[in-house]
């Protein structure tokens, strides 16, 4: 009883083997790609997430030491390409691009040899280790795999992390800021939409008066920001310039400051205190008519806009 089943034990186990051997032969498996993925760096950097391409390495890296340290050099196999010199303050991370590599190998192991040095002192090195799959992963492939406007982590949603390899079922995100910007320093790269006499509170004028130098610039990564009041009027003005401002839902004064967006529609509100995280924020003003306006945060009533 017991040699027969000694006997069909045995059996099975062959069983198994050939039929494992037979579909790795075939190409219906790559037993090195099942291997676990490992980056392994010494005690002091963390490596939190990392891809392997063909074509290049990214790691993204932080900085556990308890000091801040400057990133000379990050070095793999494969790679003729150096890093951005970056400094690590303690506990930050950053995310660390190796180029020109020629990595052809389905399974890729190297030592990672990181050179750093605290302050201008003299360069020290940590040796870690990375073991990686180099399949394609589109969402750090620099390339709008799904065609939604956007490409990799994090600038689509579709993507969980830079290693995700499927960029699929998100949207993009958008980025849209307003900032007071000096003019005899910086240019808008899209719209501005108010001159005001000083990002701490003053008065306003409309953009084509050219009496002040500060200007309340926006930007949008997912449209097109103008001045058409067509859509959008954030604030209303006492005059072109030199102007106390109000409320759009006040009447006192005749002057507009306004907002559009293309595509979508954008639309604003007032908000006792700061903007939410989903909502742009152009300015502030001290009350809602007779008002001083300056840079968000500046006085109480937040001006907050939404591009839908």
């Amino acid at each position: 009883m017991s040699i027969e089943f000694m006997s069909t034990y045995v059996w099975a186990v062959l069983a198994v083997i050939l039929v494992i051997g037979a579909i790795t032969y075939f190409d219906v498996i790559e037993p090195e790609v099942m291997l676990p993925e490992v980056c392994d760096l010494p005690s002091g950097l963390e490596c939190n997430d990392f891809v392997v391409r063909s074509d290049e390495v990214t790691l993204v890296i932080t900085n556990t030491l308890g000091h801040s340290i400057i990133i000379r050099d990050i070095d793999v196999d494969g790679c003729a390409g150096n890093p951005v010199e970056t400094e690590l303050n303690k506990g930050e991370q950053a995310t660390f691009v190796i180029g020109s590599c020629s990595i052809g190998t389905t399974k890729y192991v190297t030592d990672v040899e990181i050179t750093y040095a605290l302050g201008g002192g003299a360069d020290h090195e940590f040796v870690g280790r990375i073991e990686a799959n180099t399949e394609i992963i589109e969402c750090s492939d620099g390339i709008d795999n799904d065609g939604n406007g956007c490409a990799d982590y994090p600038d689509d949603l579709g993507c969980d992390g830079i290693r995700d390899p499927k960029e699929s079922g998100g949207g993009c995100v958008s980025s849209t800021v307003c900032e007071v910007i000096d003019s005899t320093t910086d240019t808008c790269s899209d719209a501005v939409v108010l001159h005001i006499s000083h990002p701490d509170g003053g008065h306003a004028e409309i953009p084509t008066e050219s009496n002040y130098i500060y200007h309340v610039c926006c930007y949008s990564s997912s449209a097109n920001l103008g001045t058409s009041c067509s859509e959008e009027t954030f604030l209303h003005l006492s005059s072109n310039t030199n102007a106390h401002v109000e409320q759009e839902d006040e009447s006192n004064y005749g002057v507009d400051a306004c907002i559009s967006a293309s595509p979508g529609t954008i639309s604003c509100d007032y908000v006792l205190g700061g903007c939410t995280a989903d909502k742009l924020c152009i300015a502030s003003i001290s009350g809602v008519t007779n008002a001083h306006v300056g840079a968000c945060g500046k006085f109480p009533i937040s001006i907050c806009c939404e591009i839908n």
